[in-house]
């Protein structure tokens, strides 16, 4: 039972009031009481810290340095992943903090390697290697299908070896005795920092405080596809190519076509077929072009107009238009369409920005089925519950999984475990790719991050929507 809190010294001794809280554990849970829950309010990632409030602890059962108070809300436990000093492992975790922006880390795919607490020796790496085989290039199986999509040749800053690694230190330890703390299996995925060089090889240092033999990852390269902004319902409807396509000009008047609807595709003209005719120019795999509106019915096949006056294929586009019989809404929310793969953000009734989201692989949900196994994103009206400003995401649990993705940026959870979150991995956004969850390019994440509900307080690494941040941004999935 929670002992009743009172106002004090804590158990770490300070005689004034504390200045600051750091983060002494890789996750540092924060209450909205002085007791611990299974609802926390947020945390801080190893190495941060907050600003403490209050004049000291407050003692209560279950914490032995007592629950501090930070700003701007919330309490941590002292003695259990909390410090009031800059610990070894704090000054060690701050050096691989995340950066600002939609690029937190570098990424890298692995081939099958250990990760390593502190620099081992060449025998070490003989036997801790030998089970992996050689190092090198190898297919990854259907079911991961794009995984490897932006394997390229990308090169990480190569920096100084991390000081906490010198004379057989650890992030933690020094000196350290254990070697190995976990394994990366093939296929996993890790958050890196930089590479330097020792005893003539290249590690990469991993965001969790190991490092990792560079020969045994592939680098991922950066996507740079981003949606657009839009100001109001006139701006769309737009799309984006589905692949490169061919651009057609109309020789025929347009007269009699379905007039322009705000925001939406009309009723599609039938037109003869000579009325279309194939030009040079292409429009490319994921380009965004703005349409009017107007649709055409050539033969058997439907053409829309962009706001160029050229004619696409319908069936070769991505569409965002306006939703018919829009609900009043006043707050910030987020429509996702499954079948189209586009996703609107929206303040009220006006749409403010436009991108490509991939939904599950499984497609559309089928009646009764499960989302988990059939791999679908669920459909329906949700809230964003909590925000990762990146997360790991693994089927499993433990310390030691078979299989996991680190740090996946600005992760935002509308129905645990399904949630809007960046692919590092791959940029076929549109197209159904994830296990349930949508998944959304870097730039595009990092956008949608920081505009949602609730906002995450500087120096926090999560947040959750309630009563101290408030309700979290609505987000609408449909179908079609």
């Amino acid at each position: 039972m929670l002992a009743a809190p009172t106002q004090g010294q804590s158990t770490q001794g300070q005689s004034s009031p504390p200045d600051r809280v750091f983060a002494d554990s890789f996750v540092t849970w924060i209450y909205a009481r002085p007791e611990q829950g299974d609802h926390p309010i947020g945390y801080l990632r190893g190495g941060a810290s907050a600003k403490a409030a209050g004049k000291g602890a407050l003692r209560a059962a279950g914490c032995p340095g007592g629950f501090q108070a930070i700003e701007p809300a919330g309490f941590v436990c002292l003695g259990k992943g909390a410090s009031l000093t800059s610990t070894r492992y704090v000054q060690s975790l701050a050096t691989l903090s995340p950066k600002a922006g939609p690029f937190p880390f570098y990424f890298a795919l692995s081939m099958g390697s250990p990760a390593y607490r502190r620099l081992p020796t060449p025998s070490e790496v003989r036997r801790s290697e030998a089970k992996f085989g050689p190092a090198g290039v190898r297919p990854l199986p259907p079911h991961w299908r794009g995984h490897e999509e932006l394997v390229g040749q990308s090169e990480l800053p190569v920096t100084t070896m991390p000081a906490f690694l010198a004379d057989a230190g650890s992030a933690s330890r020094l000196p350290e005795d254990r070697l190995v703390r976990r394994e990366i299996p093939f296929g996993s995925m890790v958050a890196v920092t930089s590479s330097f060089s020792h005893d003539g090889r290249t590690y990469l240092s991993s965001a969790d405080g190991t490092i990792v033999p560079e020969e045994r990852f592939r680098p991922f390269r950066p996507s740079a596809f981003e949606g657009i902004e839009v100001a109001a319902p006139s701006d769309l409807p737009v799309a984006w190519a589905r692949r490169e396509t061919a651009i057609h000009e109309s020789t025929c008047s347009n007269e009699g076509d379905a007039a322009e609807r705000a925001g939406r595709l009309g009723v599609a003209a039938s037109r003869d077929e000579s009325c279309l005719v194939t030009s040079a120019e292409r429009l490319a795999l994921r380009a965004a072009v703005a349409l009017t509106g107007r649709r055409m019915r050539s033969g058997k096949t439907t053409f829309v107009e962009t706001r160029a006056g050229k004619w696409l294929k319908e069936s070769d586009l991505y569409l965002a238009e306006y939703p018919e019989n829009l609900a009043s809404r006043e707050s910030k929310w987020i429509l996702f369409s499954i079948a189209r793969g586009t996703l609107i953000a929206f303040e009220g009734p006006r749409p403010t920005f436009a991108t490509l989201a991939s939904p599950g692989s499984g497609g559309r949900p089928r009646p009764g089925g499960d989302p988990l196994l059939d791999r679908t994103t669920p459909l329906g009206t949700f809230r964003i519950q909590f925000k990762h400003k990146s997360d790991d995401m693994s089927p499993e649990q433990s310390e030691h999984r078979s299989f996991f993705i680190a740090d996946v940026p600005h992760a935002q959870f509308f129905q645990p475990p399904f949630a809007i979150h960046v692919a590092y991995w791959h940029e076929s956004f549109g197209e159904p790719m994830s296990g349930g969850c949508i998944n959304v390019s870097p730039k595009d994440g990092a956008r949608l991050f920081d505009w949602t509900e609730p906002a995450l307080p500087a120096g926090w690494h999560g947040v959750g929507a309630g009563a101290e941040f408030g309700p979290g941004t609505w987000v609408r999935i449909v179908s079609d």
